[in-house]
């Protein structure tokens, strides 16, 4: 007798009802896999980024006054002389800054540090043409014929500045066109001016001063050039605060950027000022006698062999110093550029940027000469000097 299928198809349905719950527990779904991977990632409370840029900056607006082309020609004394200029050329510059954004979007942590050295270096020489004034020697004896005059000059000029701040920046305003970034902080600078001329006498008509007989030394009757060196410093530390605007296109790979940051800064300046001018003496009978312009384009005095051999050379220094002072400066930054995102991580900068240091060195130079008695003192003038600096800046910002 053949049995009936219907137990055996009653029992596997009542099978597949009992094993259903399970194969549906076991069954993975797209929505819980999602959760799962969003639940594996740890967002990092922070994160860090370090930019580097090579600014192009130029000292601007430093002009030393070494020396005056004097034209003898001229019909106008208007015209009659000119300051030559001292231009500085263009020097690579390395700026630094790195920060860390802190958790829940509590702003950011920068550094930013920047140092540069410029130098300026001119000689000229007009043999037998005495058109340069001596600017920068002291008046008394300046000049062969003590008339302030040379045919040819060397001078230098050494300029450089260090630059660290130290601030905290966050957002004061976000929305989908422009952000605001508002920053305060510490800065610290370092400035430093030196300025070094030689003015010399190559060719003065006074031919036995450049060849003499055999029984005088040369270096006795050669002139002695006039020089001078000057030196500021400063060393200061003050406050700082700026405001930086950042309006995103093309959905964030391109920035247009602007930024202007103040500081105010307290510190120890000095300054120091030495020339050295020289006279002729001539060791006569009746004493030591001064050889002024007329004395030495005498040819009786300084073409005969037996004066010659008694004259001489005698320097006279004049010194002036400030070695430590306190003082205050201020700064002025501003500048304009983007940052274009060519990787997620990767964006490279560039644009045009402005920094002036306000009466950040004192220079001291020479003044009329004051009697007191018997003592004669050296007048001497002191005066603010600024540094500015500007030109286009390049780099590159990864973010970690």
């Amino acid at each position: 007798m053949r049995s009936s299928p219907l137990p055996i198809v009653r029992a596997a349905l009542a099978a597949l009802l009992l094993l259903s719950p399970a194969l549906a527990q076991d069954e993975p779904s797209s929505g819980s896999a999602e959760a799962d991977a969003a639940s594996l990632e740890v967002k990092r409370p922070y994160k860090l980024w370090a930019q580097w840029e090579q600014w192009y900056v130029q000292p601007i607006g430093l002009e030393m006054n070494i020396v005056t082309e004097i034209d003898p020609f001229a019909t106008s004394a208007l015209y009659r002389g000119r300051t030559l200029p001292t231009p500085f050329g263009t020097d690579g510059a390395t700026r630094w800054r790195g920060g860390v954004t802190l958790p829940n979007d509590a702003g950011e942590a920068v550094l930013t540090y920047w140092a540069t050295q410029n130098r300026f270096e001119r000689t000229e020489a007009r043999p037998g043409q005495f058109v340069f004034g001596t600017n920068l020697a002291y008046p008394a004896f300046a000049g062969i014929l003590d008339d302030s005059l040379a045919d040819g000059y060397a001078a230098l000029v050494d300029v450089g500045t260090r630059d660290l701040r130290i601030e905290y920046q966050r957002a004061v305003v976000t929305s989908p066109r422009i952000q605001a970034i508002w920053s305060v902080g510490g800065r610290w600078v370092d400035a430093h001016l030196t300025t070094e001329a030689s003015y010399q006498a190559l060719a003065a008509p006074i031919p036995a001063f450049y060849d003499p007989p055999a029984n005088v030394e040369l270096a006795q009757v050669l002139p002695i050039p006039d020089r001078v060196r000057m030196d500021s410093r400063f060393s200061g530390r003050g406050l700082s605060t700026g405001l930086e605007a950042r309006m995103p296109f093309f959905k964030d790979r391109f920035t247009v950027e602007a930024s202007v940051n103040v500081s105010v800064l307290r510190g120890d300046k000095e300054s120091n000022y030495n020339s050295i001018t020289s006279a002729y003496i001539w060791n006569s009978d009746n004493g030591l006698i001064y050889l002024d312009k007329d004395l030495l384009l005498d040819p009786t005095i300084t073409g005969d062999a037996a004066i010659l051999q008694r004259i001489f050379q005698s320097e006279f220094p004049v010194y002036a110093s400030d070695p430590g002072s306190s003082g205050s400066a201020f700064v002025y930054e501003a500048g304009l550029g983007f940052r274009a995102r060519v990787w997620k991580t990767l964006e490279v900068t560039g644009g045009f940027r402005t920094a002036r240091y306000d009466d950040i060195l004192d220079e001291l130079r020479p003044a009329d000469l004051t009697v007191v008695g018997t003592v004669v003192v050296p007048g001497i003038q002191r005066s603010s000097r600024s540094l500015t600096y500007e030109g286009f800046y390049f780099g590159a910002c990864f973010t970690y």
